[in-house]
């Protein structure tokens, strides 16, 4: 999984690894033991991989490429109390036409509202493929469909992030440049980062905004999808399909179900 950081600020920063070194020359940008982060030094000492982005000035970006699970903590030399956490997960559900990589905590806990990346790697195909591909998704909770949309993806492997949560800011509207339909692609939505989308069942009173990806110029990274969406302590079931090839229907189907499972007692 490839994490892209953005520096939207007007001052520069850095995204750097902490590890056991760090600390004991003084760097730690943990004086105070703190309970979260803390035990992830271990792991990251133990890993091979540690980043560096550099110092990112004003509207600069950094990328890195994730190949090993474990949790990576990491801060701020300019302002060592800004710090985050990226947990690498290996988990991965196989599929009979793609598999589903696992980025977090499957069974999700619905009392905790984690969020979820979900990368879709269809099989039998090369990678990146020669031509665009389209894929719908539908994510189904216990009583019927709650989310349903289209997106493109020029390296072949679909990413999504499910941010959960139980209210959305009334003040979304759908920016200009996007499709707002139920079914519509997110094509445009790629060409504009700054703009989100309303996606509504018919029906339903349940709305979730679809922003990304992450990248634009290839069009590729992380599609993300905030809303109500892993909130009741049941199992949902997601059905992905790959529609088109190239604007074409592909010649076999190439469609899988998976379950996101609940954690018991959550």
């Amino acid at each position: 999984m490839t994490v892209v950081w953005f520096n939207d600020d007007s001052t520069q920063h850095t995204v750097t690894t902490l590890t056991n070194e760090s600390k004991e020359e003084g760097l730690s940008p943990f004086p105070i033991l703190d309970p979260i982060l803390e035990p992830a030094v271990t792991n990251i000492t133990n890993g091979i991989e540690l980043f560096d982005s550099g110092v990112l000035p004003p509207g600069g970006f950094s990328v890195f490429t994730f190949t090993n699970p474990g949790t990576y903590a990491y801060y701020d030399e300019f302002n060592p109390t800004h710090r985050g956490q990226i947990n690498v997960g290996d988990l991965v559900e196989l599929g009979k036409s793609m598999d589903m990589r696992i980025g977090g905590d499957l069974p999700f806990n619905a009392s905790e509202l984690g969020r979820l990346v979900l990368s879709f790697v269809p099989k039998n195909m090369s990678l990146p493929p020669a031509l665009e591909l389209t894929y719908n998704v539908t994510i189904f909770n216990s009583t019927g469909p709650v989310y349903n949309r289209e997106f493109g993806d020029i390296d072949g492997i679909l990413d999504l992030e499910i941010i959960p949560v139980n209210k959305l800011n009334p003040s979304m509207q759908v920016g200009p440049g996007t499709n707002a339909s139920n079914n519509g692609p997110t094509t445009n939505l790629a060409n504009n980062n700054n703009t989100t989308a309303r996606s509504e069942m018919s029906g339903s009173t349940i709305k979730a905004t679809t922003y990304g990806p992450d990248l634009n110029s290839p069009i590729t990274g992380t599609y993300h999808v905030e809303g109500p969406i892993l909130i009741e302590p049941a199992p949902y079931l997601i059905r992905v399909e790959v529609t088109e090839i190239g604007h074409l229907p592909p010649p076999q189907p190439i469609i899988d179900e998976f379950i996101l499972p609940q954690a018991v007692g959550g």
